[in-house]
């Protein structure tokens, strides 16, 4: 009868080494998949909040470039309706020379800050936007020049009087409609972001 036991204890010790084992491999398999979903899960939170934080940086890049060039648009536009008025009184021709290089100056000084805030704009924003800008910019430069010649008729130059005063108030009375498709493009480029 001792070996019926001995038989009957050795089984049972195999059933418990085997019971012992399985649930040792499903611990093990347990904690390894807990583990990679927790991974996965981590992952996936970590992309998206990356992915959160960079479109809100981008965004608030978009909306200190528009405020810049809105903002220096405002400052030239006034630049230029003051400059109107300056061109329209009389003086001698020595100021009138003075007159046309400080124009040139403010001109170039007004190329060199929307030529920057062009650059900050095609950065981070989209065609339609930068085309806008460009389309804003552009006026602004056509205005420049008309206020330019028209400093060349005070000297005495008639001949492109006239048209110099169409071509501005052309450009000055566009540079509005300019400003509201810039700002309506720069609206429609934020809310979609």
């Amino acid at each position: 009868m001792t070996t019926l036991n001995d038989r009957s204890s050795v089984s049972k010790r195999r059933f418990d080494l085997t019971v012992t084992l399985i649930a040792a491999g499903a611990a093990l398999l347990g904690s390894l998949v807990g583990g990679g979903l927790s991974y996965l899960s981590t992952h996936q939170q970590i992309k998206a909040e990356s992915s959160n934080s960079q479109r809100d940086f981008l965004r608030g890049q978009r909306q200190l470039a528009y405020s810049k060039l809105l903002s220096d648009d405002q400052i030239y536009s006034s630049m230029e309706q003051d400059e109107v008025v300056t061109l329209v009184g009389n003086r001698t021709g020595a100021q009138d020379l003075a007159k046309l290089n400080e124009l040139e100056k403010m001109r170039s000084d007004l190329h060199k800050a929307l030529q920057t805030d062009l650059a900050s704009i095609e950065l981070v924003s989209s065609a339609t936007v930068v085309q806008a800008a460009l389309a804003l910019i552009d006026n602004h430069f056509s205005i420049m020049q008309a206020l330019i010649v028209q400093g060349t008729c005070m000297l005495g130059e008639t001949a492109k009087c006239s048209k110099a005063r169409s071509e501005f108030d052309d450009g000055y009375s566009e540079q509005g409609v300019r400003r509201t498709l810039f700002v309506g493009q720069a609206r429609a480029d934020l809310s979609s972001s």
